[in-house]
């Protein structure tokens, strides 16, 4: 079962991928460009020993907060698109995504009826939609340092909460990830 709900959520992941990079290619703009330009100039000096790692990072922060705000549409909509895909989706198509229906299993509520809220548990914990949400929120508010540290910070405790999840559903008699149990979810096979 763990590798079928791995496999169905790499699935998911590069569904949304797809998604958000063909909306990407319409929504760049001369200055998405310059910005990618420049961090790739950045990573080459670094890489070439050219400049320090402190530069380095007081630069990359800047040009890191800079994209985010020049990209904040393209957020916007990959927000709408996460909340859609893994809790519209899966609460109007009986708990399953496009990658969940590949590998015949679903998501399902412990008790009564999987509910939006449950959904939106599961996806806050491990499919962006915290960090996306943090970011909007704050990229106007913070200068450049605190915005990558919120940034970086809340990716790292959702990836914390992925890994966390992967071991509680490999060595757990219930095969509940951590998301699973907040939300009071499992995910079963379907035949």
């Amino acid at each position: 079962m763990l590798k079928k709900r791995i496999l169905a959520y790499l699935i998911d992941m590069m569904v949304v991928a797809i998604i958000m990079n063909i909306i990407g290619i319409f929504m760049m703009n001369s200055n998405t460009t310059k910005l990618n330009e420049e961090l790739n100039t950045l990573n080459n000096e670094v890489i070439d020993r050219k400049i320090s790692e402190e530069t380095y990072i007081n630069r990359l922060v800047i040009i890191e907060q800079d994209m985010d705000k020049e990209n904040l549409n393209t957020n916007i909509i990959e927000l709408m698109l996460v909340f859609g895909y893994f809790v519209v989706v899966p609460f109007c198509f009986n708990g399953q995504t496009i990658g969940k229906k590949v590998f015949k299993i679903k998501i399902k509520a412990k008790n009564g009826d999987l509910t939006i809220n449950s959904l939106l548990i599961r996806t806050l914990m491990i499919d962006g939609l915290s960090s996306l949400l943090v970011c909007i929120s704050t990229i106007y508010l913070v200068d450049s340092m605190p915005y990558f540290i919120i940034k970086t910070g809340i990716r790292l405790i959702e990836l914390v909460i992925l890994v966390v999840s992967v071991v509680k559903i490999k060595n757990t008699e219930e095969k509940q990830g951590l998301h699973d149990r907040i939300a009071k979810t499992e995910v079963v096979e379907v035949n």
